[in-house]
C-alpha cells in the first residue's frame, strides 16, 4: 500500500487472508494494489505435494472483502 508491503504469502494451496484494519484510513483514501506473481513449477521451491501438479499460472476464483466487527465483553461479579 503506498509502495509499502502489508502482507506476503508464498502460494502453498490455501487462501491468503490479509488483515487491512490497521490501514484502513489511507486505503480509503489511496486504495490498495495487489501484486500477484504466477506459479511455476519450474522455481525450484517446495510446496506442499497436493499442490505440486497444479498447472503454471495464475487463476484467481474469488475475491471477497469481509468487514469482521469487534464486540467487547466485560464479566462482572454478582456476588
Amino acid at each position: 500500500m503506498g509502495g509499502e508491503l502489508i502482507s506476503d504469502h508464498f502460494w502453498h494451496g490455501r487462501d491468503w487472508d490479509v488483515d487491512l484494519t490497521p490501514w484502513a484510513s489511507a486505503i480509503a483514501a489511496r486504495g490498495v494494489r495487489l501484486e500477484l506473481l504466477p506459479w511455476q513449477r519450474s522455481a525450484g521451491v517446495w510446496v506442499d505435494p497436493t499442490v505440486r501438479e497444479i498447472p503454471d499460472g495464475l487463476r484467481i476464483d474469488t475475491v471477497d472483502v469481509v468487514r469482521v466487527g469487534k464486540l467487547r465483553l466485560t464479566a462482572h461479579d454478582r456476588r
